[in-house]
Protein backbone atom coordinates (compact mmCIF):
# COMPACT_ATOMS: atom_id res chain seq x y z
CA UNK A 1 0.00 0.00 0.00
CA UNK A 2 0.81 3.48 -0.06
CA UNK A 3 2.32 5.76 2.40
CA UNK A 4 1.31 8.82 3.56
CA UNK A 5 3.24 11.78 3.61
CA UNK A 6 3.08 15.80 3.83
CA UNK A 7 5.20 18.67 3.12
CA UNK A 8 4.33 21.87 3.46
CA UNK A 9 7.14 23.71 1.39
CA UNK A 10 8.19 23.47 -1.70
CA UNK A 11 9.62 26.80 -2.34
CA UNK A 12 11.35 29.81 0.09
CA UNK A 13 7.94 31.56 -0.19
CA UNK A 14 6.43 29.13 1.67
CA UNK A 15 9.07 27.79 3.90
CA UNK A 16 9.02 31.59 4.94
CA UNK A 17 5.26 30.99 6.20
CA UNK A 18 6.24 27.94 8.35
CA UNK A 19 8.31 28.74 11.85
CA UNK A 20 9.44 25.59 12.08
CA UNK A 21 12.27 25.44 9.35
CA UNK A 22 15.83 26.61 8.47
CA UNK A 23 17.54 26.38 5.41
CA UNK A 24 21.35 26.41 4.59
CA UNK A 25 24.04 25.12 2.18
CA UNK A 26 25.03 21.74 3.03
CA UNK A 27 27.14 18.78 1.05
CA UNK A 28 25.72 16.14 -0.81
CA UNK A 29 27.94 13.74 -2.29
CA UNK A 30 30.88 16.03 -2.39
CA UNK A 31 28.36 18.81 -4.08
CA UNK A 32 27.27 21.80 -2.31
CA UNK A 33 23.67 22.03 -2.33
CA UNK A 34 20.61 24.24 -0.72
CA UNK A 35 18.77 22.12 1.75
CA UNK A 36 15.54 23.18 3.99
CA UNK A 37 15.40 21.29 7.21
CA UNK A 38 11.81 20.97 8.08
CA UNK A 39 10.04 20.10 10.65
CA UNK A 40 6.42 19.74 9.29
CA UNK A 41 7.74 17.34 6.45
CA UNK A 42 7.16 14.25 7.61
CA UNK A 43 9.74 12.56 4.69
CA UNK A 44 12.95 13.52 3.15
CA UNK A 45 12.71 14.85 -0.93
CA UNK A 46 15.53 15.69 -3.35
CA UNK A 47 15.08 17.28 -6.30
CA UNK A 48 15.47 16.03 -9.73
CA UNK A 49 17.59 18.51 -10.51
CA UNK A 50 19.86 17.62 -8.19
CA UNK A 51 20.09 14.20 -8.74
CA UNK A 52 21.45 14.40 -11.79
CA UNK A 53 23.77 16.43 -10.13
CA UNK A 54 25.45 14.38 -7.88
CA UNK A 55 24.55 11.41 -10.43
CA UNK A 56 23.22 9.24 -8.82
CA UNK A 57 20.57 6.78 -10.06
CA UNK A 58 17.05 6.39 -8.23
CA UNK A 59 15.01 3.21 -7.11
CA UNK A 60 11.66 2.01 -6.94
CA UNK A 61 10.86 1.89 -3.52
CA UNK A 62 8.45 -0.72 -2.70
CA UNK A 63 5.85 0.78 -1.35
CA UNK A 64 5.04 4.43 -3.33
CA UNK A 65 4.44 7.66 -1.35
CA UNK A 66 1.50 10.05 -1.58
CA UNK A 67 2.76 13.28 -0.88
CA UNK A 68 0.14 15.94 0.89
CA UNK A 69 1.41 19.91 -0.24
CA UNK A 70 0.61 23.21 0.76
CA UNK A 71 -1.92 23.42 -1.42
CA UNK A 72 -4.25 20.49 -1.11
CA UNK A 73 -2.93 18.46 -3.96
CA UNK A 74 -1.52 14.83 -3.48
CA UNK A 75 1.23 14.05 -5.48
CA UNK A 76 2.79 9.94 -5.81
CA UNK A 77 6.03 9.25 -5.68
CA UNK A 78 8.18 5.92 -5.97
CA UNK A 79 11.42 7.15 -6.91
CA UNK A 80 13.81 6.90 -4.40
CA UNK A 81 17.66 8.14 -3.76
CA UNK A 82 19.21 6.12 -0.82
CA UNK A 83 22.54 5.79 1.65
CA UNK A 84 23.42 9.89 0.41
CA UNK A 85 26.27 10.97 2.22
CA UNK A 86 25.53 14.47 4.02
CA UNK A 87 28.20 16.57 4.97
CA UNK A 88 28.02 18.95 8.23
CA UNK A 89 30.21 20.07 10.74
CA UNK A 90 32.66 17.55 9.45
CA UNK A 91 31.03 14.76 9.75
CA UNK A 92 29.29 12.45 6.76
CA UNK A 93 26.05 11.63 7.86
CA UNK A 94 23.70 9.33 5.67
CA UNK A 95 20.19 9.79 4.16
CA UNK A 96 17.26 8.67 2.27
CA UNK A 97 15.40 10.43 0.00
CA UNK A 98 12.12 10.52 -1.96
CA UNK A 99 12.15 12.25 -5.77
CA UNK A 100 9.85 15.57 -5.36
CA UNK A 101 9.76 18.54 -8.08
CA UNK A 102 10.76 21.85 -6.29
CA UNK A 103 11.98 25.21 -7.46
CA UNK A 104 13.75 26.46 -4.42
CA UNK A 105 15.33 23.61 -2.61
CA UNK A 106 17.85 21.07 -3.66
CA UNK A 107 16.40 18.73 -0.62
CA UNK A 108 14.52 18.92 2.09
CA UNK A 109 15.24 17.20 5.55
CA UNK A 110 11.98 16.23 6.89
CA UNK A 111 11.24 14.64 10.40
CA UNK A 112 12.55 10.75 9.10
CA UNK A 113 16.04 12.27 9.11
CA UNK A 114 15.82 14.70 11.60
CA UNK A 115 14.63 12.31 14.48
CA UNK A 116 16.98 9.67 13.48
CA UNK A 117 20.07 12.15 14.60
CA UNK A 118 18.16 13.45 17.39
CA UNK A 119 18.15 17.00 16.32
CA UNK A 120 17.54 19.94 18.55
CA UNK A 121 16.54 22.36 16.34
CA UNK A 122 16.47 26.23 17.81
CA UNK A 123 14.84 28.64 15.36
CA UNK A 124 15.50 31.82 16.44
CA UNK A 125 18.89 31.02 16.35
CA UNK A 126 18.78 29.53 13.15
CA UNK A 127 20.89 26.65 14.74
CA UNK A 128 20.33 22.47 14.58
CA UNK A 129 22.39 20.38 17.10
CA UNK A 130 22.76 16.87 16.17
CA UNK A 131 23.71 14.39 18.85
CA UNK A 132 25.26 11.67 17.65
CA UNK A 133 26.72 8.22 20.08
CA UNK A 134 27.87 9.29 22.80
CA UNK A 135 28.42 12.72 23.99
CA UNK A 136 29.42 13.84 20.57
CA UNK A 137 27.39 16.52 18.89
CA UNK A 138 27.43 18.82 15.65
CA UNK A 139 25.68 22.25 14.88
CA UNK A 140 24.55 23.42 11.58
CA UNK A 141 24.13 27.53 11.27
CA UNK A 142 21.67 28.05 9.05
CA UNK A 143 21.48 31.32 6.58
CA UNK A 144 19.29 34.03 8.84
CA UNK A 145 18.37 35.77 5.55
CA UNK A 146 14.90 34.52 5.00
CA UNK A 147 14.04 37.00 1.87
CA UNK A 148 13.54 35.86 -1.54
CA UNK A 149 16.16 37.25 -4.42
CA UNK A 150 14.69 40.12 -6.77
CA UNK A 151 14.89 39.79 -10.41
CA UNK A 152 15.57 43.54 -11.75
CA UNK A 153 16.21 44.79 -15.50
CA UNK A 154 19.42 45.56 -16.71
CA UNK A 155 18.38 49.35 -17.04
CA UNK A 156 17.87 49.74 -13.45
CA UNK A 157 20.92 47.60 -12.52
CA UNK A 158 22.61 50.56 -14.61
CA UNK A 159 20.72 53.29 -12.39
CA UNK A 160 21.36 51.64 -9.26
CA UNK A 161 25.00 51.22 -10.34
CA UNK A 162 25.23 54.77 -11.66
CA UNK A 163 23.85 56.09 -7.98
CA UNK A 164 26.64 54.16 -6.34
CA UNK A 165 23.69 52.44 -3.88
CA UNK A 166 24.93 48.97 -4.93
CA UNK A 167 27.85 46.52 -6.14
CA UNK A 168 28.10 44.85 -9.44
CA UNK A 169 29.82 41.73 -10.23
CA UNK A 170 30.34 40.56 -13.61
CA UNK A 171 30.59 36.71 -13.80
CA UNK A 172 30.97 34.97 -17.08
CA UNK A 173 30.06 30.96 -16.85
CA UNK A 174 31.53 28.22 -19.37
CA UNK A 175 29.64 25.02 -19.69
CA UNK A 176 32.57 22.92 -19.81
CA UNK A 177 31.06 19.21 -19.39
CA UNK A 178 29.76 19.58 -23.15
CA UNK A 179 32.58 18.38 -25.25
CA UNK A 180 33.55 19.38 -28.54
CA UNK A 181 31.58 17.13 -31.49
CA UNK A 182 34.05 15.79 -33.71
CA UNK A 183 33.12 14.41 -37.61
CA UNK A 184 33.31 10.75 -36.48
CA UNK A 185 30.02 11.75 -34.29
CA UNK A 186 28.18 12.07 -37.08
CA UNK A 187 26.36 8.68 -38.25
CA UNK A 188 27.01 9.55 -41.88
CA UNK A 189 30.43 10.54 -41.46
CA UNK A 190 30.98 7.00 -39.77
CA UNK A 191 29.48 5.24 -42.70
CA UNK A 192 32.50 6.32 -44.99
CA UNK A 193 35.50 6.48 -42.93
CA UNK A 194 37.49 6.65 -45.93
CA UNK A 195 36.15 9.38 -47.46
CA UNK A 196 36.39 11.35 -44.11
CA UNK A 197 40.01 10.80 -42.52
CA UNK A 198 41.31 12.20 -39.47
CA UNK A 199 44.46 13.71 -41.96
CA UNK A 200 44.48 14.16 -45.60
CA UNK A 201 47.11 11.63 -47.20
CA UNK A 202 47.93 14.36 -50.08
CA UNK A 203 46.77 16.01 -52.99
CA UNK A 204 43.65 14.06 -55.65
CA UNK A 205 45.21 10.71 -57.07
CA UNK A 206 46.08 10.85 -61.18
CA UNK A 207 43.11 10.95 -63.00
CA UNK A 208 42.28 10.58 -66.56
CA UNK A 209 41.17 14.07 -67.69
CA UNK A 210 43.38 16.69 -65.52
CA UNK A 211 42.17 19.97 -64.88
CA UNK A 212 44.22 22.60 -64.75
CA UNK A 213 44.25 26.42 -64.53
CA UNK A 214 46.71 27.71 -67.77
CA UNK A 215 48.64 30.77 -67.66
CA UNK A 216 49.12 33.66 -69.75
CA UNK A 217 52.71 33.34 -71.41
CA UNK A 218 55.37 36.11 -69.63
CA UNK A 219 52.46 36.42 -66.20
CA UNK A 220 54.23 37.21 -63.32
CA UNK A 221 52.72 37.05 -59.73
CA UNK A 222 51.13 39.87 -58.52
CA UNK A 223 53.22 42.84 -57.75
CA UNK A 224 52.62 43.14 -53.62
CA UNK A 225 54.90 45.12 -51.15
CA UNK A 226 56.79 42.74 -48.90
CA UNK A 227 55.81 43.56 -45.00
CA UNK A 228 57.79 43.06 -42.07
CA UNK A 229 56.60 39.70 -39.88
CA UNK A 230 57.68 39.07 -36.22
CA UNK A 231 60.07 35.95 -35.68
CA UNK A 232 57.12 33.96 -34.40
CA UNK A 233 54.83 34.37 -36.94
CA UNK A 234 57.35 33.87 -39.66
CA UNK A 235 58.21 30.77 -37.87
CA UNK A 236 54.93 29.97 -37.94
CA UNK A 237 54.70 30.57 -41.95
CA UNK A 238 57.20 27.84 -42.41
CA UNK A 239 55.72 24.84 -40.54
CA UNK A 240 52.73 25.62 -42.34
CA UNK A 241 54.40 26.12 -45.91
CA UNK A 242 56.31 22.83 -44.86
CA UNK A 243 53.74 21.10 -43.94
CA UNK A 244 51.87 21.40 -47.20
CA UNK A 245 54.73 20.67 -49.27
CA UNK A 246 55.18 17.66 -47.31
CA UNK A 247 51.31 16.59 -48.05
CA UNK A 248 51.79 17.72 -51.54
CA UNK A 249 49.31 20.43 -51.36
CA UNK A 250 51.64 22.39 -52.62
CA UNK A 251 54.84 22.39 -54.93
Amino acid sequence: GRQQARVYAVDQAEAAQQPGTMSGMVVLNDIPVFALFDTGATHSFISRRCLDAIEVHAVTAVDPLEVSLASGRKIVTSAKASDLSLSIGGRVLSTDAFILEMRDFDLILGMDWLSSYHADIRCHDREITHYLSGDESITFFGSRNRSLPHVVSMAKATKLLRRGNCQGYLVSLVDESQKARSPHDVPIVCEFVDVFPDELPGGPPNRQVEFSIDLIPGAGPVSKAPYRMEPKELQELKAQIQELLRLGFIR
